[in-house]
């Protein structure tokens, strides 16, 4: 009876071996199976370029933040003057009253652009850690030409042109260029003068007479005065001409040219008179990056309407400065975690950028300020993520299956 009882024992005791063997050979390999799942997702480590000067052997790869840049492009109007050089003979021959008779320059504002572009934060750039021993499921990293971050474990197949870049230049564009109109009789007159001479011939006294030519420079009013005949003869030609007095009958096109053609010319030849206006077009560049530490507005030049822009240290001039000013709407989204898990992106701040003239606003917009945003850093998992490189923010995100 013993005996039996002991094989039963026996028996059963295996049959729980085998159990717990089926059962532990089970656990283990769903273990194995959240393992291999978990090192998927695991996050990749990046440091701050700070944090890493104790690890110069460590291998990854580098980038950094955007922050953004202010551009604004003044237009400035300039306005030159030159006086005829009949200009004190108008009132005299063509009753034209108070006309200019000294230069001048003056200068005005014009279209004012502001935009905003990127360039590398040297304050926020990132090492990301990779060990060629450990398996990185999916790990693609694409850059900007400057070194920004585009997308994480997404590489765009479409053919982007590369930015411009913006420089501090000065372009002067002419839209108006005058030149007296000096397709006029030479200024030399010729004179004619006749001088009698006595000769004496045989005890004789005889008068000779001979002509002497020399030429001789017209004075001022009197090629002002030919000008003017010029002016009023063109004047009769073109009454005749509209007015029907012409002898042969032209088509309506070719008065209307000829007539066309009558007012250039006369007005070419008042130029003499009233003087020449010419009209350029200035732009100037400034590039400007906002900072907490800045005390703002923050001056990029002065203007004078008799110098245009100038220097700061100019003491002409009203100041054109800018302002930023700030919504304050995202301070408590301050990151402070101190993990080194997952891609550290960038959202930013959407401010209003205002330049000013002295104490009056000329323009306002609202543009995104990546510098005075937030950081934060990606959640665990795979992601497919695409960033825009302007300022760091997140465009879209895909996970990966």
């Amino acid at each position: 009876m013993i005996t039996k009882i002991i094989k039963i024992r026996l028996r059963l005791c295996k049959q729980y071996l085998l159990i717990m063997t089926k059962f532990f050979k089970l656990l283990m390999a769903v273990l194995s199976v959240m393992i291999i799942s978990c090192s998927k997702n695991t996050f990749i480590t990046v440091s701050h370029i700070n944090d890493i000067e104790s690890q110069k052997t460590a291998q990854g790869f580098y980038y950094a933040l955007p922050q953004t840049i202010v551009n604004v492009e003044i237009t400035v109007i300039k306005t030159d003057f030159e006086p005829g050089p009949f200009a004190k003979y108008a009132d005299k021959y063509l009753s034209l009253e108070e006309v200019e008779t000294d230069p001048f320059s003056h200068y005005s504002i014009g279209k004012i652009k502001t935009s905003t572009s990127a360039k590398p934060d040297k304050d926020h750039i990132y090492f990301i850690n990779y060990n060629p021993k450990k398996k990185y499921s999916n790990l693609s990293l694409d850059y900007t030409e400057e070194g920004l971050l585009k997308s994480v474990n997404f590489i765009s197949r479409i053919s982007e042109d590369n930015n411009s870049r913006t420089e501090s230049i000065k372009i002067d564009e002419k839209l108006k260029k005058g030149s007296f109109f000096y397709f006029l009789d030479n200024k030399m007159v010729e004179k004619i003068d006749t001088i009698y001479e006595e000769v004496l011939i045989d005890s004789l006294v005889i008068q000779r007479r001979r002509l002497s030519k020399s030429f001789v420079e017209k004075s001022s009013e009197a090629r002002a005065k030919e000008v003017a005949e010029k002016i009023f003869n063109i004047r009769d030609k073109r009454y005749a001409l509209i007015s029907g007095f012409s002898e042969i009958p032209y088509s309506k096109e070719t008065i209307k040219f000829m007539n066309d053609e009558l007012n250039i010319i006369e007005q070419r030849f008042l130029e003499l008179f009233t003087g020449i206006t010419t009209i350029s077009i200035i732009k100037y560049k400034f590039e400007y990056i906002p900072s907490e530490k800045e005390s703002l507005p923050f001056e990029l030049c002065k203007f004078s309407e008799n110098a245009g822009v100038i220097g700061k240290s100019s003491k002409n001039g009203k100041p054109i400065s800018i302002e930023i000013l700030r919504n304050n709407k995202i301070e408590h989204h301050i990151n402070n975690s101190n993990t080194q898990n997952g891609i550290v992106y960038r959202t930013p701040e959407e401010c209003e950028i205002r330049l000013l003239h002295g104490n009056q606003v000329i323009t306002e917009n609202k543009f995104l300020i990546s510098q005075f945003g937030y950081t934060k850093r990606l959640p665990s998992g795979n992601f497919e993520i695409i960033f825009y490189p302007e300022t760091g923010a997140i465009r879209s995100i895909n996970q990966i299956q």
